[in-house]
């Protein structure tokens, strides 16, 4: 899924996946029962895989607890992990005017800047090259977001992210061989995708 020339198959790290399952359903793993910032915050979730925004939420909510970062663990394809973030955008039937003020404010060094304090990377090059994101608590994914790749467009998106969930619920619940199942699941990704 990283280019229109892999297939899941070939970005997937089933060694990696096999490992982390394995633990997380020795030591106890129960998906959704406490949010995931609390769940993190208090100690009962062991990782979360989160992006910059996180780290305001945590100062926030557990000023005191301690955690470390680190990149998406690397598979053959390398440590790749996706952009997301918000998007700006002005309707036909909008106040041009107003809204193009409003869209300049917003993507200018000033907001940008503010933006970054609540955990946003900017986008504004000037503000992303600033003390504040230099010194922020989002830094480590200024490095990620280098080898991050936008999210595709799929048109399968509901059915893959369907066999995902069952995929994890059968390893995490029901005790299913790890990379039995993720060798299925790959099969069935590919086979959404080639439609």
């Amino acid at each position: 899924m990283t280019s229109s020339t892999k297939t899941f198959s070939d970005v997937a790290d089933g060694k990696w996946y096999s490992s982390y399952i394995r633990q997380a359903v020795q030591y106890g793993f129960n998906s959704g029962d406490i949010p995931m910032t609390d769940g993190f915050g208090t100690g009962r979730y062991m990782m979360l895989l989160e992006g910059p925004w996180k780290t305001a939420e945590l100062a926030g909510a557990y000023p005191d607890f301690n955690y470390g970062m680190s990149e998406v663990p690397a598979g053959s394809a390398g440590s790749i992990s996706v952009l997301g973030g918000e998007d700006i955008a002005m309707f036909n039937t909008a106040n041009k005017e107003g809204a193009w003020k409003f869209m300049k404010f917003m993507t200018s060094e000033y907001a940008q800047e503010e933006m970054a304090k609540c955990g946003q990377i900017p986008v504004n090059m000037t503000a992303l090259d600033s003390q504040t994101v230099k010194d922020a608590s989002f830094a480590p994914f200024l490095e990620a977001i280098t080898t991050a790749k936008a999210r595709p467009t799929v048109a399968s998106w509901s059915e893959i992210d369907n066999a995902l969930t069952v995929a994890m619920t059968d390893m995490i619940v029901n005790g299913a061989d790890v990379q039995q199942t993720l060798d299925q699941l790959a099969v069935t990704i590919d086979g959404l995708l080639a439609e």
